[in-house]
């Protein structure tokens, strides 16, 4: 007010130089002589240097007027820029005959192009402080007197400011802010009538756009004593960058003598791209004493295109202590649309204390549907804490239909890396039926049985980059899921896990297509895997199942232990009961290089291996109980280059068993038949002997090279038969090539075939050939053939004699010679003995070829030997059936 008081008391010294000396002024003196007086007299009063650059003119009747040109009124010593006011013009004019009725009627006031700098320094001390010192106090009681008086009186015509520019620098918070353009027009200022006014700026500076702009309008109402003031109607308009906003009051009074400041009907819109909002408030009431400010009765929209949503706002009361610096809120309540989704929600009992930056809300809860899905949220007691940065909500709790989700969470570092730890916990509910309802297909494929039933309870811990979960259990269906579980670093996340499940069965969450396909793979797709996602795994666990059933194999006491890092993936080791025995597994991938490898170890003991086989989806060809060691190596992109890169050792043990789809005694039995209808006899067979061996020991050690598996030291002990053999199974073609030596060691009778007396004792070569799923087993008949005619020739000839091997075929063919030479009317070896004294090589008679064809040398031994070599091709069929014939 004293600054005020100064300035008309400026305003009233130019109305006594207009009245007192108007005519003599107009006619004696030029107003420009008397710059260098009036600048000394300005700086004599304020310290400041005033410099009147253009020209001094007044006027004299009906209005008293000076206008002043160029003027600069110079900045505070240590401050910049060099002025703190100046301006292209300023006219004043004062009105004449009023003055004789005490009445100060003063015409239009106009500044144009006035600049202003309002400064705070570092130390923060102002450029206009010694200014208002200067009009502080009165220098006698008399002008103060005359004062009031003419005040009574006082009338404007109105101001006038164009293009003004206004600049505010405050070093202390380094905020720098500037009106630019500045122009304000009001209408008549006089005591109790109202003063319409229009004022438009630019605003820019600090953390604001370049081009915001600010206009208002309205009516100010000023009382006799200028201690009130009343502003009617006023709108004010804010544009920035994208932003328009608008503000209308009907009344604003504001009183100093009583201290309060009451606001009413106030209306608030503002746009931005693609947002609106508007703000309505009934009442608001300040007191300046108390310093507390009430709010009656909120309302507002807010509508938002980039999420088409539209909310209505309305606050009961809303008080702020400014003595307690408190803000209190009754309640708050919200409802609109979020894109298709209602949403309605409410806070109650809202506290927030400046002083220490907390804030309180006893009640808050936000409801929704989604896909005509009730849905709801809603906290007891939450607490903020904006200086130290802490959250709590000792209540947490969200409804998904008849799902129940409660939950308490405590977070400090807000500002910084977020650490939160609580507990969460749910009811059992649906989740199929739960997701079906939001329209998420995620579980439809999943079987009827499967995803029925959920709950989980379990602690946790972490942040924006980790998250631990600790005593967690999980129900699902009629499975329970208990251990640990955290996961570090998002970015490249690092999961460890020491997880239990009681029993599962995998089948029930597989739908049809999905055992298809797993079926399908096969054991192969094991060793393809999707290594390019397996790449920079981080991941170290244990999971232990105590009942596990996947593509029918059951599995008891389930240990899995993962160690992946570095591109290479451990899992050590795999373990498990299965189908009375155990297994113990070791499996590495590495995927550092080019082609990624794999490394297996197993073994399978005392368990029932046709079953386990059968299951895992190998082979179903086998039965029986016993024990498989295994130690492979394999690379490959996919599953043929897994197959052609394979290579290890596999050992099997069997006992008490049977090979499907190979029958020895039928193909023997067919065999014994050949030989009987080549020698003219019928055999008697059974209808069927069923479609495998049954035996009582199998095994064989299994060398694999490039996926070629070569089977040594095969064996396998059958009813009244014994196996030996190996050979050839080669993956990449899915083709077998085996050779067995099937001994005779008693006979089928009482096993449901014929007794095999013809080949009782005797060996039998087979040949496996043909493809892995459709083997062809067909006796050696040539082998067969010679080993019948080396046994009737050692009846004819030897009688019960016993002979090796090797003595045998060469007494045979010694006998086989001489009988030969007897039926052509040949010289005996004996007699050609006698007659050369050399004793004639018969062996080279042995197994002759016919299709080669040798000249007659011409050494009577060698004739001889051809001799027998054609001859005996000639007598073979006669001889073997005279042999066999009896």
């Amino acid at each position: 007010m004293k600054l005020i008081k100064w300035l008309l008391w400026v305003v009233l010294f130019l109305a006594v130089i207009s009245i007192g000396g108007a005519i003599f002024l107009v006619i004696k003196v030029d107003p420009n002589d008397l710059k260098p007086k009036i600048s000394q007299q300005v700086e004599s009063l304020t310290g400041r240097h005033l410099e009147l650059g253009g020209d001094l003119s007044w006027r004299f009747y009906p209005w008293a007027g000076v206008t002043i040109n160029d003027f600069a009124l110079r900045n505070r010593e240590g401050f910049t820029p060099e002025n703190m006011l100046q301006a292209a013009q300023v006219d004043v004019q004062i009105k004449l005959l009023p003055l004789f009725n005490k009445q100060l009627e003063i015409g239009k006031i106009n500044l144009q192009e006035p600049k202003i700098n309002l400064s705070i320094n570092a130390q923060g001390e102002t450029n206009w402080d010694d200014l208002v010192d200067v009009g502080s106090a009165p220098t006698s009681e008399e002008p103060e007197q005359a004062a009031g008086v003419m005040l009574g009186g006082l009338v404007i015509q109105g101001v006038d400011i164009s293009q003004g520019d206004i600049n505010w620098d405050d070093q202390t918070t380094g905020q720098h802010y500037r009106l630019s353009d500045f122009n304000i027009s009001t209408g008549a200022i006089e005591p109790s009538v109202p003063i319409d006014f229009d004022m438009g700026t630019g605003v820019s500076g600090t953390n604001l756009p370049a081009d915001a702009g600010v206009k208002l309008k309205g009516s100010l109402l000023l009382n006799d004593a200028m201690d009130s003031l009343a502003l009617n109607e006023l709108e004010t308009r804010v544009s920035m960058d994208k932003l328009a906003a608008k503000l209308e009051i009907s009344s604003l009074d504001f009183s100093i003598s009583s201290g309060r400041l009451t606001i009413e009907n106030i209306q608030g819109d503002v746009s931005d791209e693609g947002m609106a909002g508007r703000l309505n408030i009934n009442t608001l009431n300040f007191a300046i004493d108390s310093g507390l400010l009430d709010i009656d009765k909120i309302s507002g929209e807010i509508s938002i295109d980039q999420i088409a949503a539209d909310i209505d706002i309305d606050i009961d009361t809303l008080s702020f202590a400014l003595e307690s610096q408190t803000a209190t809120l009754n309640k708050l309540a919200y409802s609109g649309q979020y894109e298709l989704y209602p949403i309605q929600g409410e806070l109650a009992d809202v506290r927030f204390d400046v002083g220490t930056n907390t804030l309180a809300v006893a009640r808050q809860m936000v409801s929704t549907k989604y896909n005509d899905v009730p849905v709801q949220m809603s906290t007891d007691n939450l607490r903020l804490d904006i200086n130290q940065e802490t959250l709590e909500i000792p209540v947490l709790a969200i409804t998904l239909e008849d799902a129940r989700i409660s939950a308490n969470i405590t977070a400090s570092q807000l500002m910084g890396d977020v650490q939160a730890t609580g507990h969460l916990a749910s009811n059992e509910f649906n989740p199929k039926a739960l997701l079906g309802k939001l329209g998420i297909d995620a579980l439809s494929d999943m079987p009827g049985q499967a995803m029925q039933s959920l709950s989980l309870d379990v602690d946790f811990k972490g942040g924006l980059s980790a998250v631990e979960l600790e005593k967690l259990k999980v129900g699902l269906d009629q499975s329970t899921i208990t251990g640990q579980f955290s996961i570090s670093n998002f970015e490249n996340p690092a999961y460890r896990f020491d997880l239990k499940l009681d029993q599962i069965n995998v089948d029930d969450y597989l739908s049809e297509d999905n055992q298809a396909a797993a079926q399908e793979t096969g054991p192969a797709a094991a060793v393809a895997l999707p290594f390019s996602e397996l790449k920079g795994l981080d991941v170290k666990g244990e999971i232990g199942i105590g009942e596990l059933r996947m593509l029918d194999l059951l599995s008891n006491d389930v240990i899995v232990k993962v160690d992946a890092g570095a591109d290479r993936i451990e899992v050590s080791p795999l373990s498990a009961r299965v189908y009375g025995g155990e297994t113990v597994n070791s499996l590495v991938y590495d995927i550092s290089g080019d082609l990624p490898g794999v490394e297996i170890s197993s073994e399978l003991l005392s368990l029932d291996l046709g079953a386990f086989l059968q299951a895992m989806q190998i082979t179903d060809r086998f039965e029986g109980v016993g024990s498989v060691t295994a130690n492979i190596t394999s690379a490959g992109q996919d599953v043929d280059g897994a197959i052609s890169n394979l290579n290890g050792q596999i050992n099997i043990q069997l006992n008490n068993g049977a090979i499907r789809g190979v029958n020895l005694q039928k193909s023997l039995i067919k065999a014994e038949a050949t030989i009987k209808q080549f020698s003219g006899k019928d055999l008697g067979m059974s209808a069927d002997l069923g479609d495998k061996t049954e035996f009582s020991e199998f095994g064989s050690d299994i060398q694999i090279t490039q996926g070629v598996m070569n089977i040594q030291n095969f064996k396998l002990m059958a009813p009244a038969i014994r196996v030996l053999g190996g050979g050839q199974v080669n993956l990449n073609t899915e083709q077998l090539d085996l050779r067995l030596d099937v001994s005779i060691v008693g006979s089928f009778e009482g096993q449901g075939g014929a007794s095999l007396d013809k080949l009782k004792g005797q060996t039998i070569p087979m040949k496996i050939t043909g493809a892995l799923d459709s083997p062809s087993i067909l006796p050696d008949f040539s082998k067969i053939l010679q080993n019948e005619l080396k046994r009737k020739l050692s009846e004819k000839y030897l009688g019960s004699e016993t002979l090796s091997e090797e003595s045998l075929n060469d007494t045979l063919n010694k006998k086989l010679n001489e009988k030969l030479a007897e039926e052509l009317g040949l010289p005996t070896s004996k007699q050609a003995t006698a007659e050369s004294g050399v004793e004639p090589d018969v062996s080279a008679t042995e197994n002759p070829d016919p299709a080669i064809a040798t000249p007659e040398p011409q050494d009577p031994e060698e004739q001889l030997k051809q001799r027998l070599k054609q001859e005996e091709q000639k007598l073979k069929k006669k001889l073997l059936n005279k042999l066999f014939g009896g």
